[in-house]
This record gives structure tokens, sequence and C-alpha cells, in this order.
């Protein structure tokens, strides 16, 4: 029997110009969407406070790759969209 993925968020709290910094990219995305910081560290299989203290607390210093990757398709984001800065153009 195959399994149906669920389908990509498409949020867009950003306007034009996305945040270059991870925390924000996701702390607007938490704040304007219906998915809480627990839910979706759940979905990377970490601790319910997980998310929340990397926004907050700025614990991790970084998501891993493959976490960061994960959101954004989940959100239907580009990994840039959700915070990782193009590093061959210069800062916003």
């Amino acid at each position: 029997m195959p399994t149906t993925a669920k389908p990509a968020r498409h949020y867009s709290p950003f306007g034009h110009r996305p945040p270059a910094d991870p925390r924000a990219a996701l702390a607007a995305i938490v704040a304007t969407g219906p998915d809480s910081y627990a839910e979706l560290s759940r979905m990377l299989r970490r601790p319910d406070h997980y998310l929340r203290r990397f926004v907050v607390e700025g614990h991790p210093r970084a998501l891993r790759v493959d976490e960061h990757a994960r959101l954004a398709a989940f959100f239907g984001l580009s990994e840039r969209q959700l915070g990782i800065r193009d590093l061959w153009l210069p800062p916003a």
C-alpha cells in the first residue's frame, strides 16, 4: 500500500526579502502558521523544546543541514528563504 506524503505548506511571512537569520525566519513562520515549535521539533525527532530553544536561547548554534532542509521542504520554502544566506552575496 503506497503512503502519501503530507503536502508542503506554503508560508510566506517575509514579503519580498527573507531574513538572513534562520532563527528570525523560523520565529516568523511559527508566529504566522498553525504549527508549534513542539510539533516541528517532534517532526525532526527531537525533544519538544528543541526548536524553541534554538530560536529563543540560541542553542544549538545552528540546525543540522538535514534538519534545516526538512523544515524548508515542509514549509514549501527554499533553504535560503528559511534563513540560509547565499555566501556569495553581501548580507542584507
